[in-house]
């Protein structure tokens, strides 16, 4: 697994850009819909891209931690840390590696694990998702 180094990250402003040599791209907020987590505390976002087939990688907190939580179980247990990441500590360090983690990943691995959580996304969050649970919990089904 690559480990980012400080040389690795780059702030300007309120932006965020991760330059990773090795994969020769850039990572930032508006081009690669990376969050910039600590602004939203709602899950919406990451469960709209990830029903989208992006990879979400969200902080452990608030509606992202329940976010990345439910769309976990849609993939094995070794790859479903990469939707999230820690704020404790070095949090851009945190990201960081879980974007290397995630580009280190063979193509193929990466197509099937965001299509498993796409899929999950949309059973839960669809508007026929929502739907069959409302009328579940209605009936007192558990969910």
């Amino acid at each position: 697994m690559s480990r980012p180094s400080p040389d690795d990250c780059y702030f300007s402003c309120h932006k965020l850009a991760f330059v990773f040599p090795k994969y020769g791209h850039v990572f930032t907020p508006s081009k690669d819909n990376i969050l910039k987590a600590n602004e939203l505390l709602f899950g919406m976002v990451a469960a709209e891209a990830a029903a989208c087939g992006v990879w979400p990688i969200v902080a452990n907190h608030s509606g992202l931690a329940e976010v990345s939580s439910s769309l976990a179980s849609a993939v094995p247990k070794a790859r479903s840390d990469l939707l999230s990441f820690d704020l404790r500590g070095s949090a851009v360090t945190n990201l960081a590696s879980r974007i290397c983690e995630w580009m280190d990943l063979p193509g193929d691995d990466r197509k099937h694990l965001s299509a498993a959580v796409s899929a999950e996304a949309k059973s839960l969050w669809s508007w026929e998702g929502v739907a069959r649970n409302v009328v579940n919990a209605a009936l007192g089904k558990a969910h």
